[in-house]
């Protein structure tokens, strides 16, 4: 298992380093840079001004050369600074990936409460008026476009009936609020994009949810347990349950990185300050720093989190193993 782990880790560090400079590169490729940015500011910058910023920059140097630099620095914790927000990048990812994780850690959470128990209660009734509820839930939550669903939220419950604001993250003044006022004005912000997320994630879990389990429950090893007189409940979350979590377990796992890299058309339509929001702002702003640092969060978090399924498998079915 530890050579496993460890040879994992390596290949995750090798994928990790081609992904920041395909990233790199094609960051690199998009209009404008610092100095394009600023000489169309100043209609009094001279060209030799705009080599000695490129020079400063780093700007006239080899692609390969920028992109050591850039990494050198990363390696050492310096992750450079924000154009947009002119102030550290550390310092602004902090509280947006914070927010993110609250964001979509509380969504998961729902949908997982609430798809997984559904689709598996549907494989066990299959065609049964359980199992057509469940499905048609599933697909219209997988159907719905994220944007539009939002739309319709904030059209509803914010324009309608006026229950929770339509967009942002805190209401002005919340930092002066009591701490039981201002957690009580964080989740009315956070309940509408919440439900978005939780609706989009949720149909993806019923529908694996159900398959997975109509799946198990055909197996010999059924018809072994029921053949002994094992209860019913034993043969359903023992025997079947369990080994219908393996393919759950993947999509899950999936799933959390994106508790760190967060949802960017749902917090972009909300006004949700998370990183899914900054990326979005840092891409149109040209931000390079900060979206560099937005995308190699999301990287790492994907190959991590498909690392974790991968020791899980071992953890739930003992026929795995990784010796």
């Amino acid at each position: 298992m530890t050579t496993y782990i460890l040879r994992r880790f390596l290949q995750t560090g090798v994928v990790v380093i081609i992904l920041s400079f395909v990233t790199f590169a094609v960051m690199a490729l998009m209009p404008g840079d610092p100095v394009d940015l600023r000489a169309s500011a100043d209609p009094h910058i001279t060209p030799e001004d705009i080599e000695r910023l490129r020079e400063l920059y780093g700007l006239d140097k080899p692609l390969i050369i920028r992109y050591k630099n850039w990494a050198m620095e990363v390696l050492q914790g310096e992750l450079g600074f924000s154009r947009t927000y002119r102030i550290p990048v550390t310092d602004l990812i902090g509280d947006r990936l914070v927010n993110s994780v609250i964001l979509s850690g509380s969504a998961l959470f729902v949908a997982l409460l609430i798809g997984i128990p559904l689709g598996v209660f549907s494989g066990l009734k299959p065609n049964s008026k359980l199992d057509y509820s469940a499905n048609m839930i599933a697909f219209a939550g997988i159907s719905t476009p994220s944007f539009f669903l939002a739309l319709l939220l904030i059209l509803l419950f914010a324009v309608q009936l006026s229950w929770f604001p339509a967009s942002g993250t805190l209401s002005p003044g919340n930092s002066e609020l009591s701490f039981f006022d201002g957690l009580l004005d964080r989740l009315n912000h956070l309940v509408l994009p919440m439900l978005s997320l939780t609706a989009l994630q949720m149909g993806v879990y019923v529908r694996y949810s159900r398959s997975s389990m109509m799946e198990a429950m055909r197996n010999d090893f059924i018809r072994t347990a029921k053949a002994k007189g094992m209860d019913r409940k034993t043969v359903i979350w023992v025997h079947g349950f369990r080994n219908a979590l393996i393919p759950i377990v993947t999509i899950v796992a999936l799933s959390l990185s994106f508790l760190f890299s967060g949802s960017l058309i749902t917090e972009t339509v909300f006004g949700y300050q998370g990183i899914g929001k900054l990326l979005y702002d840092s891409i149109i702003g040209n931000d390079f720093n900060v979206a560099m640092v937005s995308f190699m969060i999301t990287i790492i978090m994907v190959l991590l989190m498909n690392l974790l399924a991968d020791l899980l498998y071992a953890v739930i079915d003992p026929r795995i193993s990784y010796s």
